[in-house]
């Protein structure tokens, strides 16, 4: 068999091949004028080895920047990055701000139970009265850095009505951040609540607090990012890749490497979208309920003198010790109850009077109020309003037994506001500046 020229005899392998390839000291020596693939006859393996890997890291990265966003509202799901959890496949499409509608709109816009991505976070209605507001107080974030669109300055304006009346939480991010904070359940098909917002004042402080605790959780993955670009930027890439240089990872390693980056990127979108929910929904607790803060707040001083109707249920807790005069003109004395229960004092839903509802009228009856007696009460009465009602009870002895005697007290709506200390049952600190001598039965 004929070899060809200069082929060694014994494994016949080329013995000027090793002549023609470069030396490590040739790099940047007689050859460095030579094209690779005219010094290197393994030059086209390399190559392929490294179009190949460049395949690979191009395609994950492209995967990993186009969060595409499906004709239905939700991002994809990619497998390099953890999945959505409950309330995450939307937040990248729905808005952080409050949608404002008139009354006889609310149904044309919330039609049908839970949660519509296509809507904002917030939806808000007023009671439809038609009464004014006081005025704006829209307030906004203190936080310089913050811009349109962010989750600040996020209140449409006002519609000429009273305070709003009806709230949507339209957000699963954000029922989910109650959810957490609170330690309620909040479903998604009771995502609707009414004035006065109770759950929103209960828990006031742990809904502030959450906020801060995301806002700071956001800066810190800004600041990661801000210091990862200066990195980036500060070292351009430098890197030479030579023959004989240890081969790349498989194309699975680098896939799983490109896939660390995702949970971070995930984290820190659902960081901001967290912070904007929030921030929207603390917006509308400083703006349509401020009157609410306001005498919660005086409450917890002391330092409340008058009190509106609709803020009734401020002063009274269950649990709570109050007083009451057996006859608010000429007793000396009142008498000690205990707080069970406390209701009534809302809005009713029927601004046409289709259930003929009117004002409970001063009885002259001052014996606590049956069920029977209330409920009469309320459906001849003429109001947008339903009574406030106190069930109580008292310590008394009948000669032979000691027990408890229940007490219904019914307040009917009235118009701006009364004293603390001239109503039916005071609390305590109201009860310390009459001149009453207190009397257990």
């Amino acid at each position: 068999m004929s070899l060809p020229f200069g082929a060694d005899p014994k494994n016949g392998r080329d013995t000027h091949a090793s002549d023609s390839m470069p030396k490590d000291g040739d790099i940047h020596g007689s050859h460095h004028h030579e094209r690779p693939e005219n010094t290197d006859p393994h030059y086209n393996e390399y190559a392929t080895i490294l179009k190949t890997h460049l395949g690979i890291v191009e395609s994950e990265l492209s995967r990993l920047k186009s969060t595409q966003i499906s004709e239905l509202g939700e991002a994809e799901k990619y497998h390099t990055a953890r999945e959505f959890e409950v309330g995450e496949k939307d937040m990248h499409v729905q808005e952080a701000r409050a949608l404002r509608v008139h009354p006889w709109k609310w149904r044309e816009v919330k039609n049908k139970y839970g949660i519509n991505p296509s809507l904002p976070a917030l939806i808000v209605s007023s009671n439809g009265h038609g009464r004014p507001r006081r005025g704006s107080t829209k307030r906004r974030s203190t936080r310089h850095n913050d811009t349109p669109g962010s989750g600040n300055s996020i209140l449409e304006e006002d519609p000429p009505f009273e305070n709003a009346y009806r709230l949507a939480i339209n957000s699963k991010i954000l029922l989910n951040l109650l959810n957490d904070c609170t330690g309620m359940d909040f479903p998604e098909d009771r995502n609707v609540w009414l004035r006065p917002f109770k759950y929103l004042v209960a828990y006031e402080m742990e809904i502030r607090q959450t906020l801060q605790d995301v806002e700071v959780i956001f800066d810190q993955f800004e600041a990661g990012s801000r210091l990862s670009d200066q990195i980036d930027t500060s070292q351009p890439n430098s890197e030479v890749s030579i023959p004989g240089a240890k081969p790349m990872r498989e194309g699975e390693e680098l896939m799983a490497g490109a896939a660390e980056l995702a949970p971070h990127a995930m984290d820190a979108s659902r960081a901001k979208v967290e912070r904007d929910h929030l921030r929207c929904l603390v917006e509308f607790m400083d703006t349509d309920m401020q009157d609410i803060f306001d005498v919660k707040r005086q409450v917890a001083d002391q330092t409340l003198k008058e009190v509106a109707f609709e803020h009734l249920w401020l002063l009274y807790r269950p649990g709570d010790l109050v007083y009451s005069t057996t006859s608010p003109e000429e007793s000396k004395t009142c008498q000690a109850y205990r707080v069970l229960h406390v209701t009534g004092g809302r809005p009713i839903l029927d601004p046409a009077n289709k259930s003929k509802i009117y004002a409970v009228r001063n009885r002259k009856d001052r014996e606590s109020e049956t069920e029977e007696n209330v409920c009469d009460n309320i459906r001849g009465s003429y109001s947008y309003v339903t009574p406030f009602i106190i069930d109580c009870f008292s310590v008394d002895f009948d000669g032979d037994r000691l027990g408890p005697k229940p007490m219904r007290v019914v307040i009917p709506e009235y118009s701006g506001k009364r004293k603390v200390d001239a109503l039916e049952v005071m609390s305590p600190e109201a009860g310390k500046t009459v001149s009453n001598t207190l009397c257990t039965s």
